[in-house]
Order: C-alpha cells, then structure tokens, then sequence
C-alpha cells in the first residue's frame, strides 16, 4: 500500500510553493468477536474489504507519523463523510490546520508554515489579514488542495506491487491480519480479522518510520465551516 500524503506535501513544501460526540472506538472492530470474514480471503480481496468497511463507517479518526527521505510530519485527522478536519504538524517547519465541509476546503497554516511556503516578508503580512482564521481555497487543483484527497479511502489504500499475506497481530486490542505490499519494499496494512474488517494500521517498509493508524469507527465529529467573518480568500492573501 502507499500513503499518498506525504508525497503530495514534499511536493508543496520542496517545490510547489515558490521560495466529537457519541461513537466507535478501535476496540468497536472487534465487538462480539465475531468474525469480520477477511480470514482466508486473498490480499486483493482483504483490500477492498477494508475500503468497504470505511466507507460503510463513513467516519474514522487517522492518526500518523510519516516520513519520506529526510522529510518527518505527524498529523491526526477526523473524517466524516466528505468532511474532515485536523492538523499536520512538520518538524522545524510549522504546522497546518485542514477543513473541508460539503466540499469546500479551508487551511490555517501557522505564521511558521506561512514563511516556508511564502516567505517571510508574506508571512508577516498574511498573518495580520487572516489572524487566527481560515484562507478558503478556491475549487480546482493548487498547492495545498491536494493534501485533502490523501485522507480519501480510494486514494489512502493503494498497492504498488505484488500482495502477500503477512504475520498477524494484535493492534489496539483487535486481532489483525496482515497484507504485505512488494511494491512497497514491504510495507503493511493490519485489517481486523474480528468485528467489521476496518484497516488498523499501516506500517512502512522495515526501516521506514511511517505508521498510520485508524479508529473511531463511526463516531460522530462535530465539523462545521468557519464563519464568514473568520475566512478570507487564498487567492487574495497570494498578493499581499
């Protein structure tokens, strides 16, 4: 499998920008300990099992620490339907706040991020327009839209080679199997053998620090759009 994500975001970072409520939790994969029908699956069909069961959920909290040569971020995020919301924080390079409601999408990167991606001067100046709000990005594909389709389940659990099956394990209290990506020089996904078949856990190639982890299967967030006093266009914060 790949994680789209932290590729997309070298590309911002390196080239692409000039200089709660009532719910699940991981343990609700194994409720009953029932069965969740992905023993003695092949891996291609253990894949598509767990796509469907988040998409069945439609809400599921992403927790994760990546890294991709000398590049290191760790990030959580809600998502709920189209919805999301969360934080990706970049070592010594600030941090960035996500929002996406019906489909339109807002970021708050903080004064620190504004620097890497803007420069400093802009930074400044970006700083005191939007205050402690949000910059609404305009539809179509720019810098920083593109992070958003690496929390989408088509788009989160894709394999680059050859599946294999690997060794179980236990993730959060929930017994799991494991599918191995060739592609991926190794890497895994651990998907819940009792329960709905919800993936658990991604795991980088050995020596590969990224690990992403799932829960909250089903909770309800409480997502709402900023209000219009607090938004200020992307677009126009470019030419300040």
């Amino acid at each position: 499998m790949t994680w789209t994500l932290p590729i997309t975001l070298v590309a911002v970072l390196a080239a692409g920008c000039g200089d709660g409520g009532a719910g699940g939790s991981a343990s609700d994969a194994s409720a009953g300990q029932v069965g969740s029908g992905v023993a003695g699956q092949s891996p291609e069909q253990i894949i598509e099992r767990a796509k469907a069961a988040l998409e069945t959920a439609k809400s599921y909290r992403v927790d994760g620490s990546l890294s991709a040569d000398s590049f290191a971020m760790g990030f959580h995020v809600n998502v709920s339907g189209s919805d999301l919301a969360g934080r990706i924080a970049i070592p010594g390079q600030g941090s960035l706040d996500l929002l996406e409601v019906a489909g339109q999408q807002y970021i708050r990167p903080d004064e620190e991020l504004w620097a890497v991606t803007r420069g400093a001067a802009a930074a400044k100046n970006i700083e005191k327009a939007i205050g402690t709000g949000w910059a609404r990005l305009s539809a179509g594909k720019n810098e920083f839209s593109e992070l958003f389709g690496g929390f989408d389940v088509d788009q989160m659990l894709v394999a680059e080679g050859a599946l294999s099956m690997g060794e179980p394990r236990t993730i959060a209290d929930v017994e799991c199997v494991s599918v191995v990506d060739g592609g991926q020089g190794g890497a895994a996904l651990f998907v819940a053998k009792t329960g709905e078949p919800y993936p658990m856990l991604l795991q980088g190639a050995p020596g590969n620090a990224t690990l992403v982890q799932f829960s909250d299967f089903g909770k309800t967030f409480d997502i709402k759009a900023p209000a219009d006093a607090d938004v200020v266009d992307y677009d126009k914060l470019l030419n300040r």
